[in-house]
């Protein structure tokens, strides 16, 4: 029963989030406020809406990862929207600061839109530099807690091996 009703609302929050949106390529994910890592595999997938242009007409596409008002940070392999619904792609971690303003934007090589490329982007997504470390935790001021007999043997040996 639940595998129903979950079922049953996905499909009624595509069809709201298709019939909202106007555009031919509807990125589904990254999702806005998901996260991308830095060196980790990240996919991205999009679902063609029915408007024109239809994926079909999009064809191959340039892909790349922006910040901002289109600040290129990394490009990304082209993608023919026409065969295929997702791809998968490893963020560099050098791409840019930590921040919830990235996105992914998709340039038709084929397709012109009053006589412009045609292009759709993402949502807004977040990207996280690097995953957390150990490094990166201590180099955060996080403190390593220990057994106070850990301390006490420590000084206790040391005396022992001093020189008189």
């Amino acid at each position: 029963m639940s595998s129903k009703l979950f079922s049953l609302v996905t499909y009624f929050i595509l069809f709201f989030l298709l019939t909202v949106v106007d555009a031919a390529l509807y990125v589904v994910t990254p999702l806005s406020g998901s996260t991308c890592r830095g060196g980790q595999p990240c996919t991205v997938t999009w679902l063609d809406d029915g408007q024109a242009p239809l994926l079909s007409a999009i064809g191959v596409t340039h892909v790349a990862l922006y910040t901002g008002t289109l600040k290129l940070v990394q490009t990304l392999p082209p993608v023919d929207v026409s065969s295929t619904l997702s791809f998968t792609f490893t963020p560099n971690p050098a791409a840019g600061p930590n921040s919830d303003a990235y996105y992914l934007a998709f340039t038709s090589t084929e397709t012109k839109v009053n006589g412009s490329e045609y292009r759709e982007y993402s949502p807004w997504f977040r990207f996280l530099r690097q995953p957390p470390s150990f490094r990166n935790e201590l180099n955060s001021g996080a403190k390593l807690a220990y057994h106070q007999s850990l301390h006490d043997r420590s000084v206790h040996d040391h005396s022992r091996n001093s020189v008189n």
